[in-house]
């Protein structure tokens, strides 16, 4: 008894040691390796930036301990963050008071905070003397717009929020302002917002179906593992101007701002004026840290029509004007010098033309309008057979969307025949054979629904719906 007691205490204290050996999970070494890992996993830029991640773990690793201090850990991890040059990489500490940015815009959280740093960007960049008339504001105040002189209309973009709100605004100052002959847009001190009102803006001055932007998601364990491209196009409706522009930009153009910067530029009557926007393109992933502290990374990879990627350098102008607009304002006045006239020569800039695609969803959408599967899935395979394959585009949320549209109308059958579509044109997509699965489910094929939420399952073991319906279904 008094052996087994022995071994039991020794055991005991085996244990208790190798506790103590284990960092604590908001440990300075717990919280480093929580950054970095995330990081490892999902940011997307890594290989477009050159950036040996394992080398960075290797030797920033080594200068953290149990006893490093909160101000120690937080200048470590800025340390090793600052080498992605990224300002969608971010790192707040609200026990420090301190916030950190890794791209163009770390000088002014350094020097204002993450909030003071926003209400910095929140200004006009022309002051109101520029203008004939008081300027006015529209679209829930994020848009001012007037005269330049009595031909030339101004147009600032404080951010891209909102598509339904932005896009009735700058149709109604459009049809306001009808009489102009030229348009000045401006995009400095712009925080960024959503693609999709950067393209429903662009979209109002295009002049055809023009590619400017392919996004990808990084979707694997490996830096460049990523999903089916999505492409991007300007597609002017009716209304859409098309005389002289000047798009003016800055370094304090930040993120859809720049992305609406690639837009504008693929249009041969609009010349980009001013700097370099500001260097980050994708979209913001935040993340928690275990003592309190917040982190952002970049989770997608952004390029241009011709598979140009811009992180980290800025979306270059047509017309280099690098100036403050707090000493006068050179690039509105080189702009206003270029539109006099007929304003400058129209730009080249077939290539972007020559790059978009077709929609396949839109052609299915037509094509499910006035008939039903087999034979929309016939007419469709012949569609698409016709077309050379880089000149078509399907976007998965989009198909998905169309699947959906189906079952809600239930219209089974078709949402069948959509979703293996989905699954065909898109088969690394885990969540093309979650949506099948549901629709043979709904239709009753319970072997048929099983098989792909097995196959979704397998794909994505974090699909949670895949589990929870095969529970079901089993």
């Amino acid at each position: 008894m008094l052996r087994v007691a022995a071994v039991m205490g020794a055991v005991l204290v085996l244990a208790i040691a190798a506790m103590l050996l284990v960092p604590k999970a908001d440990s300075p070494e717990q919280v480093f390796q929580k950054v970095w890992e995330t990081f490892d996993e999902r940011y997307a830029l890594f290989e477009v930036k050159g950036v040996d991640w394992q080398a960075l773990h290797d030797e920033y690793s080594s200068r953290i301990t149990a006893d490093t201090s909160e101000d120690e850990l937080f200048g470590v991890l800025t340390d090793m963050l600052s080498h992605l040059n990224d300002n969608h990489v971010m790192l707040t500490a609200p026990s420090l008071d301190r916030d950190f940015n890794a791209g163009h815009l770390g000088r002014y959280f350094a020097d204002l905070g993450m909030d003071g740093a926003m209400e910095y960007l929140d200004q006009r960049p022309v002051d109101d003397s520029a203008f004939l008339d008081e300027p006015r504001l529209a679209g829930d105040d994020r848009i001012q717009y007037g005269w330049l002189d009595d031909r030339v209309g101004y147009l600032h973009l404080g951010s891209f929020n909102d598509v339904e709100v932005t896009s009735a605004a700058v149709d109604t100052i459009l049809a306001e302002m009808a009489g102009a002959r030229a348009w000045v847009v401006d995009v400095r001190f712009n925080s960024g917002g959503d693609d999709r009102v950067v393209k429903a803006v662009a979209d109002r001055f295009g002049d055809r179906r023009r590619l400017y932007m392919v996004t990808r998601e990084r979707n694997g364990p490996d830096h460049d593992d990523f999903g089916s491209p999505s492409y991007w196009h300007v597609d002017p409706g009716a209304g859409a101007f098309t005389g002289p522009v000047a798009l003016l930009t800055s370094r304090l153009s930040v993120s859809a701002a720049e992305n609406f910067a690639l837009a504008m530029r693929t249009l041969p009557h609009v010349t980009v004026v001013g700097d370099t926007t500001s260097g980050s393109m994708a979209d913001v992933e935040w993340f928690n840290l275990q003592n309190g502290w917040r982190a952002s990374l970049s989770r997608n990879l952004f390029v241009d029509y011709a598979d140009r990627c811009w992180e980290g350098i800025g979306v270059p102008p047509d017309v280099v004007v690098a100036a403050d607009p707090g000493d006068g304002d050179p690039i509105l006045d080189t702009a206003l010098q270029l539109l006099q006239g007929d304003g400058p020569p129209l730009q080249d800039e077939s290539a972007s033309a020559a790059a978009a695609r077709q929609d396949l969803v839109e052609i299915l959408e037509a094509l499910l309008e006035s008939g039903e599967f087999p034979t929309v899935g016939r007419d469709f395979d012949r569609i698409r057979s016709g077309l050379n394959p880089e000149t078509w585009q399907v976007d998965s949320d989009e198909i998905n969307a169309l699947g959906y549209s189906m079952l809600g109308d239930d219209r089974l059958d078709d949402a069948v025949g959509v979703f293996e579509l989905y699954v065909e044109l898109i088969p690394d997509d885990a969540n093309a054979y979650d949506s099948l699965g549901e629709a043979f489910m709904v239709r009753g094929d319970t072997e048929l629904a099983i098989a792909n939420y097995e196959r979704s399952l397998e794909m994505d073991p974090g699909n949670r719906n895949a589990v929870r319906m095969l529970e079901r279904l089993r």
